[in-house]
């Protein structure tokens, strides 16, 4: 079979309760070291296989019954064992029911879970929260600012609010707020300028920006199957010309936004470089 061929310790393969799974290499029969062996997958191709077999003894029956506890317990708690005439949750949005999802209490609690997940790093001269009866008017600038971003896991929303408007649902008619997605031709600097509150949302982008699963359109994105590759956001250029053009007029006037769609906060500081 090749003596540098790795072989796995099977007393170590199947995970013990309340400890992480291991792997283990045996390097007796290469010497002590890694070697490349006819067995390791070469790039581009998949290593060979074989179907498991009882007789393995890679896992008991012991082991799958205690792994499959959970499982079974919460199908029994759903009724997915149960014929749909006899699961009380069959019904739950079917065409003569209504939607629980779009109702005011449902409503109520994806607001509750949003509002609990956000991060607020940064509240400098306790800006926040906002008093939108001293506001009359806010800025709100950058490429996420009026888009949903979704990922693999989102699902499918029964409804969406952007940003930009859940800031002009919450303000009201007695609060203007304009909308810019960057700086080309200076119009974000020259709303900032106007406004009396800048919010400015940026951020990671949860899919990469592209359809390809291994790759991502800038290098500070970061997904499932890439690693960032920068700390440092493309859209701090933007982030500082706001920062310098609102500062000037008035210190109390702006905060940046960080939105980061991948994980829900949006994350609320002052630059400490301008």
């Amino acid at each position: 079979m090749g003596r540098g061929r790795h072989h796995l310790h099977r007393r170590r393969l199947a995970a013990k309760p309340g400890q992480p799974a291991s792997l283990l290499c045996d390097h007796e029969r290469s010497g002590g070291g890694l070697r490349k062996s006819r067995h390791q997958p070469v790039p581009g191709q998949l290593p060979p296989k074989r179907p498991l077999r009882a007789d393995d003894n890679l896992l008991t029956e012991a082991d799958i019954d205690q792994v499959i506890k959970g499982t079974l317990r919460v199908f029994i708690r759903l009724g997915l064992l149960d014929p749909a005439t006899n699961n009380p949750y069959a019904a739950i949005g079917a065409d003569s029911e209504p939607k629980p999802w779009n109702t005011p209490e449902h409503k109520a609690v994806a607001r509750l879970v949003t509002q609990k997940s956000i991060v607020l790093l940064k509240n400098s001269e306790n800006l926040l929260p906002l008093d939108k009866t001293k506001i009359k008017s806010i800025a709100v600038i950058g490429p996420f600012a009026d888009e949903i971003l979704l990922d693999w896991y989102s699902g499918t929303p029964p409804y969406t609010v952007t940003p930009l408007q859940g800031i002009r649902d919450k303000v009201g008619p007695g609060v203007i707020v304009n909308f810019a997605t960057n700086n080309a031709d200076g119009e974000a600097v020259k709303l900032a300028k106007a406004a009396d509150v800048v919010i400015v949302c940026v951020g990671n982008h949860p899919t990469g920006g592209l359809t390809n699963w291994g790759k991502v359109a800038l290098p500070s994105y970061g997904k499932e199957a890439v690693d960032r590759k920068s700390i440092k956001l493309e859209d701090e250029k933007l982030i500082k010309q706001i920062y310098r053009a609102k500062f000037q007029h008035h210190r109390r006037a702006s905060f940046p936004v960080f939105h980061t769609p991948s994980t829900g906060p949006k994350n609320t500081f002052r630059p400490s470089s301008t």
